[in-house]
């Protein structure tokens, strides 16, 4: 039989679901109090239910923090970008096609062999944060035993374990693990979860300073708590990203391991970096060669060497660089526009912030006239050639131009003086958009050729890729 609850006076109700209908006393002095908390992992999906509380200050504020991204890659052209990213191959190899980095890309069945790739920037665990690695990936034939695969972030070197890191593995066994390596010594969880062939999944790790969580497509497969004499999930102060594959024994077909994309930020911490700042760090500075690109340095700097002399033309680039040295021969002053530099940019948008240019004479001292140098930014034209067109139907566009300034030199200026530093501050950047020229312009209203006189100087671009 039913049984009605009834205090003194009034009794207690239900809905229609038959579910009691409770609410908190007004009377602050008699008010409960009820968690304010979310689901992050519902019943019923790998490893079950996770609920997190909302963190209050002492003055009864919600405490918040942004998330913010660290590193972010997607793999296209045709080479990894070395600027970025160090390979180590024993025998097995790491390439990059169809806008994938593939591990073993040379379907090695080999015993003992081996490739890893590691990032050169390493990222740091803070105790009140959470670290977090996202990939997108996936094995090209079904899990094999006898082939280990490992991704996350970690140290490891040639066939030996890895001596620290927090990381997926799939083992020789064919089983998918999250693993703890602090300082060699590992704690593991079976992920009882196994990859399909040809699928791509994405896999999340979110360290935290006492526990690691291990997600696969936005559910939560498993959670390993740090080992208790230890005072993080891995010993080192910060760690690379660390993408191996390993096959322990001849296989009878290839494995393949192919990575879409790959991701870390750092969550719960409120960090006012500039974006320029956040591209920098993620190996985009305008230092390197961007992605797609040979690797390397973008300016023109051979070490130990002069720069090569310029041929000044108005449709022809002296030099293909990034800025970097330079010298031509002093030429008869005119009003033409020479491309000195022009750079095209491949992959990435470049934002320009900056430029700084120092010019000095060498050869003779500068005779008949004065030398004046007439300097100018161009941006976004569709072809190396200064004289580019607009044009709606052909599909081009012309330079855009920013002057920066004149340095000059009087006669009888000798060998070895500096004209003054021209160093612009943009404080709203120009973009170059992919596929387009950056140049710098030279005019030289007014000049002798000079014999022997040559203009010798440097030209620094302050810039980032996004």
């Amino acid at each position: 039989m039913g049984i009605r609850l009834k205090g003194a006076v009034n009794e207690a109700e239900v809905n229609s679901d038959n579910e009691l209908i409770v609410a908190l006393n007004k009377d602050k002095s008699k008010a409960g109090f009820s968690l304010l908390g979310a689901e992050i992992n519902p019943e019923g999906q790998g490893a079950g239910r996770l609920v997190r509380r909302a963190m209050i200050g002492a003055e009864g504020t919600l405490q918040t923090g942004n998330d913010f991204m660290l590193f972010s890659d997607n793999f296209y052209g045709a080479v990894l970008n070395g600027s970025k990213y160090k390979i180590v191959n024993t025998t097995m190899t790491s390439v990059i096609a169809s806008g994938r980095l593939v591990l073993n890309g040379g379907n090695s069945v080999a015993t003992a062999v081996a490739t890893q790739v590691q990032t050169y920037k390493t990222f740091t665990l803070y105790l009140s944060s959470a670290l977090v690695f996202d990939i997108e990936a996936m094995i090209t034939q079904d899990v094999m035993p006898q082939n280990t695969i490992e991704f996350g972030l970690g140290a490891c070197v040639g066939l030996v374990a890895p001596t620290d890191g927090v990381f997926f593995r799939l083992n020789s066994s064919g089983v998918l693990q999250g693993v703890l390596n602090n300082n060699g010594s590992e704690l593991s969880i079976n992920l009882n979860y196994t990859p399909l062939s040809l699928q791509i999944n994405r896999y999340t790790i979110k360290a935290y300073a006492d526990s690691v969580e291990f997600w696969i497509n936005g559910i939560l497969y498993g959670t390993q708590a740090r080992g208790t004499s230890t005072g993080h999930p891995f010993a080192s102060v910060a760690l690379p990203i660390m993408l191996r594959m390993i096959n322990n024994n001849a296989l009878a077909i290839a494995q393949r391991f192919e990575v879409q994309s790959v991701n870390v930020s750092l969550f719960g911490t409120n960090i006012t970096r500039l974006w320029s700042s956040a591209m920098a760090g993620m190996g985009l500075s305008a230092v390197n060669q961007p992605d797609g690109a040979v690797s390397g340095i973008s300016a023109n700097y051979v070490n130990s060497t002069a720069p090569v002399s310029a041929t000044l033309s108005n449709t022809v680039a002296g030099y293909a660089t990034l800025g970097g040295q330079f010298q031509f021969a002093a030429v008869a002053g005119a009003e033409t526009d020479y491309a000195l530099f022009g750079y095209q940019v491949l992959g990435r948008n470049l934002l320009v912030r900056g430029v700084r240019i120092d010019t000095i004479n060498l050869g003779v001292a500068v005779a008949t006239t004065p030398t004046v140098l007439q300097w100018s930014l161009g941006v976004g034209s569709t072809a190396v050639s200064l004289a580019t067109a607009d044009s709606v139907t052909a599909g081009t566009r012309a330079r855009r131009v920013q002057p920066l300034g004149f340095q000059s030199y009087a006669i009888g200026s000798a060998i070895g003086f500096s004209a003054p530093t021209i160093d612009i501050n943009l404080d709203a950047p120009v973009m170059i958009e992919a596929g387009t020229y950056l140049h710098i312009i030279l005019k030289m209203p007014v000049g002798t050729a000079t014999a022997s006189q040559i203009i010798r100087g440097t030209v620094m671009i302050n810039g980032f890729y996004e």
